[in-house]
């Protein structure tokens, strides 16, 4: 990781060299901006534009719309393609001697350094930038990856890494906890989860016929926002996450609220249910039934809510 220019006065070698490669890689990029912007619009962009001149006669149509392909491909191609502007520089490339790494919270500069494949000594030309992009792409913890080279002798790695929301809990044939691993906000299962963090829950009983479906997934992400945003913390275990429960298939039953209190949720008009849920929380009289019994609540039914104690019949 790239560390700031500014800081302590006195600074290891290591840390110095990365601030000479940083500082090489902006202005490098820039001096390529400033001549891919000239290319498109046929003038210095660093001189002001002229205000005056003669009038000039009127710019056929097709002008136009070739001018507007043409910028807009520039655009497209600049900021996505970097490398490939960089390989149009005409520079010397010499044998690797070192990686500067940005974007790193969760990995280590080791991690993803390893996580490249290459080693110094390398010729600098002969590296594949898509083959490493692809395997930092590989990688759990890493959602995206670019790679660029800062001639003559070093490589510039950016990676953006996964935010988890969720943890993920799959459940045995005895609903025992079998494993737990980390959710990403697009659905996708993709580390194990260390048990240190406080994340809400979703609960697998399914036998890993969810996992495979990220937009699952995501309807459950989806479910607990909404919940953390209405007032149910009666519902939550003192101190715990909040879990609710993916439906399983073939179930009637749906989402479930799973904590000191089950709520069956059921599949569709979900927000109207929570609406109705943290409605009937504020009611004294059930606070007052949560408090002291075993309830289970199904909201499955419209406009109403059912109670029921464990054994008994259910009360509306």
């Amino acid at each position: 990781m790239i560390r700031k220019l500014l800081g302590n006065k006195k600074r290891a070698p290591h840390e110095r060299r990365d601030a000479q490669i940083s500082q090489r890689a902006r202005q490098h990029l820039e001096r390529l901006r400033r001549r891919e912007r000239k290319r498109l619009h046929g003038r210095d962009t660093r001189k002001p534009r002229s205000t005056a001149g003669p009038a000039r006669d009127r710019i056929p149509m097709g002008w136009i719309a070739a001018f507007v392909v043409s910028l807009m491909g520039g655009i497209y191609l600049a900021q996505p393609l970097e490398p490939l502007l960089l390989q149009w520089a005409p520079a010397q490339f010499e044998k690797l001697e070192s990686i500067a790494i940005q974007g790193n919270s969760q990995l280590s500069f080791k991690d993803v350094a390893l996580a490249t494949g290459v080693a110094r000594g390398e010729s600098l030309a002969d590296i594949d930038l898509q083959t490493v992009e692809a395997r930092l792409r590989a990688q759990p913890w890493i959602k995206n990856a670019q790679v660029l080279r800062l001639p003559p002798a070093a490589l510039v790695v950016r990676i953006e890494e996964r935010s988890p929301k969720a943890v993920l809990v799959e459940l045995t044939a005895k609903n025992q906890p079998r494993r737990k691993r980390l959710v990403d906000e697009s659905g996708v299962v993709f580390a194990s989860a260390s048990g240190q963090e406080f994340l809400p829950q979703l609960i697998d009983g399914s036998h890993m016929q969810n996992v495979l479906d990220p937009e699952m997934l995501t309807d459950g992400l989806q479910l607990l926002e909404q919940l953390r945003k209405a007032d149910i913390q009666a519902l939550t275990p003192q101190g715990g996450p909040l879990a609710i429960q993916i439906p399983l298939p073939g179930s009637s039953e749906g989402w479930i609220i799973r904590g000191r209190i089950d709520v069956v949720m059921g599949r569709g008009q979900l927000h109207q249910r929570i609406n109705r849920l943290a409605l009937l929380l504020q009611n004294n009289e059930v606070r007052q039934l949560l408090s002291e019994d075993e309830i289970h609540i199904d909201l499955r039914f419209a406009e109403q809510a059912v109670l029921k104690r464990t054994g008994e019949e259910a009360s509306t």
